[in-house]
């Protein structure tokens, strides 16, 4: 949204977006459910994307599968299951020489009692 707006005041200026910023990556966006995360990630870019990820705070890196491209949306989609709900993790998309870092929180199962 930042970014969008600093555009549009250069564009209103008459000025151009400066190259660095016209390469910013899309951000990856994920859906929680209690024990898995669904990933999008917008792109035009057919290439593979590698995912890896890892209870927060934790060592191991684990690799999830590859994420699908979608060529009618531009958007690369997977998931990540068996995941323990209520737990954050990193996670790393990599596409290329690009690598996006990203966290996430799957939903708790802990409901409150009456």
């Amino acid at each position: 949204m930042r970014l969008q707006n600093i555009y549009l005041c250069l564009l209103l200026c008459g000025l151009s977006l400066p190259s660095a910023w016209a390469e910013e990556p899309e951000p990856l966006r994920t859906v929680p459910t209690f024990e898995c995360l669904s990933l999008y990630y917008p792109s035009t870019n057919p290439e593979p994307c590698q995912i890896r990820y890892r209870e927060a705070g934790s060592e191991e890196w684990k690799a999830g599968l590859d994420l699908v491209f979608d060529p009618r949306d531009n958007e690369h989609r997977g998931s990540l299951v068996y995941l323990r709900a209520g737990t954050e993790y990193e996670i790393e998309l990599t596409q290329g020489e690009l690598t996006i870092p990203h966290r996430a929180r799957t939903e708790s199962d802990a409901f409150p009692i009456g």
